[in-house]
């Protein structure tokens, strides 16, 4: 009688995973399972699969579910993907990022050198979250779009790497300037990368700002700028300060009081924000009421 270990000792998981991929596990099955259980669970939170109590009907919910799921991984992309190799692409390559990043930590510590040392102090640890939060979001868009068809990215192929990063930092960079009010500028570059990625994609997007109607986008928004006068700054100012107030308040209820430090790295740069807000008001406008 074979002892536990000789068991153990013939079985060969690459043989395993193997069979799984042969199977086309990693193509239908798996991907099945995992959009499912995300649909499932979402859609029991969408108010119209709920009755007026606000109880989910669970039966409809497994059906559309189930449809939904049947059709997203029978069928492939006009780019020749499917769900299961989207997946096959995207996890192991955010899982080598993440990999890279604690192997540096455990480097580090061996060495004896903090190589994180400061990242996490309050004054620069809610700006290290968006960073981090930017970089991960990036990295899932960026083979989401090769999927999708958007490049097709060649890492030997130069003008091909300069434009799929500067596709991302210039529509990072004009999501930020929507967020902070400018839209007029936002609105430019987010036109120039979505045009830039529906076109042929052979010069590099820097190109795009030499086209006519980018540079009629262009001049309009100066235009704009230079007609904004100090009521429509202060009025922005204004509506920034009410709507940070509120936020603030939301806060204080979700955490039954003031967070703390380190309790919310978002609010550690909200607060931070409405605080200088708030000083630039009173100096210029005083105890006025915005």
């Amino acid at each position: 009688m074979a002892s536990i270990s000789d068991f153990f000792s013939d079985i060969n998981l690459f043989d395993f995973v193997e069979t799984l991929v042969d199977g086309q596990f990693f193509d239908v099955v798996f991907p099945f399972l995992l959009v499912y259980a995300i649909l499932f669970t979402v859609l029991q939170r969408v108010k119209i699969f709920q009755n007026k109590r606000g109880e989910p009907f669970k039966p409809v919910i497994i059906i559309v579910s189930l449809i939904v799921t049947l059709f997203g991984v029978s069928f492939t992309l006009p780019s020749g993907y499917s769900v299961g190799m989207y997946m096959a692409l995207l996890f192991p390559n955010i899982s080598t990022l993440t990999i890279t990043v604690l192997a540096l930590y455990v480097v580090g510590a061996i060495l004896g050198v903090d190589v994180f040392k400061g990242m996490f102090n309050k004054s620069g640890s809610a700006y290290l979250f968006f960073i981090i939060l930017a970089i991960g979001l990036g990295a899932v868009m960026f083979y989401t779009g090769i999927v999708l068809g958007f490049w097709d990215y060649d890492p030997y192929d130069m003008t091909a790497l300069w434009n799929v990063t500067l596709s991302f930092g210039l529509g990072i960079l004009g999501i930020v300037f929507l967020i902070a009010g400018s839209f007029a500028l936002g609105g430019i570059l987010l036109f120039v990368v979505f045009t830039f990625v529906l076109g042929s994609q052979e010069r590099s997007i820097l190109y795009s700002f030499l086209d006519p109607v980018v540079f009629i986008l262009i001049l309009f928004a100066i235009l704009l700028f230079s007609a904004m006068g100090p009521n429509d700054k202060k009025r922005k100012l204004a509506k920034e300060l009410k709507e940070a107030e509120k936020t603030r308040e939301d806060y204080v209820k979700a955490y039954s009081g003031m967070p703390k430090d380190y309790d919310s790295r978002v609010f550690d740069i909200l607060d931070e924000t409405y605080k200088k807000d708030k000083k630039e008001w009173e100096k210029k406008y005083g105890d006025e009421k915005y």
